[in-house]
């Protein structure tokens, strides 16, 4: 597995190209190697046909369960190609693009980076001497760039003449053009001397002390979530016309997007200066995004922003900050990042579930349960060449359109279910078919042939004829034809009403808490008669979901997340259902759930939690400010209580009620008033009868 090191924003950068020689190959992994076969990176980060396009996108997972166990396929059954598979020309830090000279000896991925210079020594007690070669004879010194550094002679290569270990107070400068000082609090010091043709090894190894002198990373095997460009430059002095390279960067954070103008300037300055030296100062840069002052949410501070229609909120969404991105040479720009705040880890990028619906119609249903109840699912696109070349490949699928649907079908059940990005791959290819070991994967693709195995899949999803096809063996996948039509009818209707993609995953995600919270037998209905049917049609879906691990899982998250909830009362979501769906209410019963309320509701922390039921986008407060207008005084009163209550915990959270509520609310703060005066009044005046 790749390592992963904890604070980081940006763990590994990698290089990758097409060679018609060699074949597919990384060129170089940053800051070191990941671990992860290279025959599977590069197949990964340069699709099939990426030659045929301009440009395109893939995304990739890496760090999943079992993944140390995956490995490249050199074949398939019934495929007759075979892709090359070259070595990198380096794997771990930085180094030139020409062709190693004899300063440099080339790598493996079992052995350090080892370059040549002089090495001098400058002791204080012997200024006087300034500096001397540490050895008695000048000659080249082999340094291995690893932790700790070794230096060797060129007669004796396995014994070293010294070691530089990790040291927190090391400082590195440049003393003059290609030779590097080395100190730190003892009296003595170190000087490294290159060729002035080798300065890229002189910034590689001040890149590697200044790594050794910063404290010992914790190191870690965090999932990680990896955006990757490839681009195709049409070049008459190369075989084939053409220069085909791909950069790709793998963060713990699954907000990929953000690096996407980041990777195109960066991919871009490659083709023209071919130094692999900017790849050091990208990850510099993105490491040095100030993310210390992004707010932490919590998944129900998340729900409810994300739901907040107010304008004055849009803003706050997303965290702004800044990055200083290097464009060219001893150059960089300030350009503005931004953040969102409202993803959870499961909704990597910004794709829209409203793009599959349309695709796929009516038959969206039929992955919406593929999804949930863990069935192997294949979307395929054909890659047809450039989508501007012609009308005919209007149509055409790309990689980056494959990864789009495959992350957009995600978001149809997470959240509430947490984990599926563990199980999806939004892009991959015969080369690499150890995905069909993983139970209920979600994979994308882009050769025709995967339609032709139905073994390997359960359903099929055809994003160029918009077609999903049920593998006819697959038994235990017989679902009533009517049984999302609610869902269906709800989301055709807000999509021809051209609402955002936003409230279309509402809908989604809301239908399938419906369904966990049936599975757990904790869901309301407005009626006994409701219940029954609902219950009835949905029992074989039900009992199958039970026997997933994502159930499982939901209920470990349910559970640790009633134990880390802020409201103690674990009575008042069921309330707050009872409220949303019962249809009739006895008085009595209503003045219990206000009771309910105003009891779980004291801190900024609780009420924030619970405003993350009442999302804006499916009416807000409207449940609560309905009781504003119940016949009964004691009812309007404990609503008009509870808006108080929260106006004082959050000032201006009525502000998006209408004006119809609002006026509703204002009438019964002024019950209030007249109650709490009568009363006064009926206090402090005299028996009837006596006199003053």
């Amino acid at each position: 597995m790749a390592k992963t090191v904890a604070g980081r924003n940006v763990d590994f950068i990698i290089l990758a190209e097409f060679d018609i020689l060699t074949g597919s190959s990384i060129r170089c992994q940053y800051p070191q190697l990941t671990s992860i076969d290279e025959g599977i990176l590069s197949e990964l980060m340069l699709p099939d046909g990426c030659h045929k396009r301009k440009d395109d996108w893939t995304v990739f997972f890496l760090n999943r369960p079992g993944a140390d166990k995956l490995k490249l396929r050199d074949s398939v059954p019934g495929d007759s190609t075979k892709k090359k598979k070259g070595k990198p020309e380096q794997a771990s830090a930085t180094t030139s693009s020409t062709s190693p000279t004899p300063t440099t000896e080339p790598t493996s991925p079992q052995q350090p980076k080892v370059v040549e210079g002089f090495v001098y020594r400058f002791q204080q007690e012997a200024a006087h001497l300034g500096w001397r070669m540490i050895t008695q004879t000048p000659q080249r010194l082999k340094i291995q760039l690893s932790v700790p550094v070794r230096i060797f002679t060129a007669a004796d290569p396995t014994t070293p003449l010294l070691e530089i270990a990790r040291n927190p107070l090391l400082h590195v400068e440049m003393l003059e053009e290609c030779f590097i000082g080395l100190h730190d609090s003892s009296t003595t010091a170190l000087g490294f001397r290159f060729d002035k043709d080798r300065k890229d090894v002189v910034k590689e190894l001040v890149s590697h002390f200044t790594t050794m002198a910063s404290p010992e990373p914790v190191i870690g095997q965090a999932f990680l979530y990896c955006l990757n460009r490839v681009t195709t430059l049409l070049d008459d002095s190369v075989k084939r016309g053409a220069k085909v390279k791909a950069l790709a960067i793998c963060s713990t954070h699954h907000y990929i997007d953000v690096f996407r103008p980041f990777i195109v300037l960066t991919l871009d300055r490659f083709f023209a200066c071919n130094d692999v030296g900017i790849i050091a100062e990208l990850f510099d840069a993105l490491n040095a995004i100030d993310l210390s002052q992004m707010p932490k949410l919590t998944d129900h501070q998340r729900l409810t922003l994300r739901h907040t229609q107010s304008t004055n909120t849009q803003a706050t969404k997303k965290f702004a900050t800044s990055i200083m991105m290097p464009i060219a040479a001893n150059l960089t720009k300030k350009m503005p990042v931004y953040i969102p705040l409202t993803q959870f880890p499961d909704e990597v990028g910004d794709y829209q579930l409203t793009t599959l619906f349309r695709k796929f119609g009516r038959q969206t249903m039929t992955i919406f349960n593929a999804l949930l109840l863990e069935k192997r699912i294949v979307f395929l696109g054909f890659n047809a060449g450039n989508k501007d070349a012609s009308a005919a490949a209007a149509d055409a699928c790309t990689a980056g359109d494959v990864c789009a649907y495959v992350l957009a079908a995600l978001c149809m059940v997470c959240p509430p279910l947490k984990g599926l990005a563990s199980r999806a791959f939004p892009y991959t290819n015969l080369c690499f078919l150890d995905f069909l070991n993983v139970p209920g994967y979600v994979a994308g693709v882009t050769n025709p042939m995967f339609e032709e195995h139905p073994e390997w899949w359960d359903v099929l999803c055809n994003i160029q004829t918009g077609r999903v096809t049920v593998n006819p063996k697959l038994t235990d996948f017989e679902l009533p034809e009517t049984l999302d039509d609610a869902l269906y009818d709800d989301v055709e209707y807000y999509m021809n009403a051209h609402y955002s993609d936003d409230k279309i995953r509402y809908l989604f995600q809301t239908y399938t808490q419906h369904l966990c919270d049936m599975a757990a037998g904790e869901e309301l209905f407005p009626s006994e008669e409701v219940q029954k049917k609902e219950e009835k049609i949905n029992e074989g879906r039900l009992t199958a979901w039970r026997a997933c691990s994502s159930s499982q899982q939901y209920e470990k998250d349910r559970s640790t997340s009633r134990s880390e909830s802020k409201i103690p009362d674990k009575t008042v979501y069921q309330s707050i259902r009872k409220l949303r769906v019962c249809r009739e209410i006895p008085t009595a019963d209503i003045q219990q759930l206000y009771s309910v309320f105003l009891s779980a509701v004291k801190t900024t922390e609780q009420l924030e939690e619970f405003l993350s039921y009442f999302p804006e986008s499916d009416g807000g407060l409207y449940p609560l400010a309905a009781s504003l207008f119940h016949s009964y005084d004691a009812v309007r009163s404990a609503a008009a209580s509870l808006f108080r209550r929260m106006e004082g915990l959050k000032p201006g959270v009525t502000s998006a009620l209408n004006p119809f509520l609002s006026l509703g609310l204002q009438r019964a703060y002024a019950e209030q008033a007249n109650a709490r005066l009568s009363r006064t009044i009926t206090m402090t005046a005299p028996p009837v009868g006596s006199h003053q």
